[in-house]
């Protein structure tokens, strides 16, 4: 089986994550304000039911978050692995010593 993989493009993949990323934690950045707004309705059952949604929401806007920066992570490495094999087999194929 032979496996193309573009570096660039590989590390290009990571960008969009990175984004998302940043707008999770920014919203994520917002509970406390959330929790002011609620924290008036005036009703202890809605101030519970929304406390708990916003703890389920925030939890999992962060669980989302640490699982893309992994993959960002991983993108990168791969890509940079890639760039680096493919560096070596140009200088080896220039060098004459042929694909390794």
């Amino acid at each position: 089986m032979i496996l193309r993989v573009d570096p660039t493009e590989l590390a290009e993949t990571a960008r969009p994550l990175r984004d998302a990323v940043h707008a999770s934690r920014e919203v994520d950045g917002l509970r406390a304000e959330l929790d002011a707004v609620f924290a008036g309705a005036g009703s202890e059952p809605v101030r519970r039911a929304t406390e708990t949604f916003l703890d389920a929401w925030s939890g999992g806007l962060r669980a989302a978050s640490e699982r893309a920066e992994r993959l960002v992570g991983v993108l990168a490495a791969a890509a940079a692995d890639y760039a680096e094999v493919e560096d070596r087999m140009r200088r080896r194929a220039a060098a004459g010593g042929g694909p390794a």
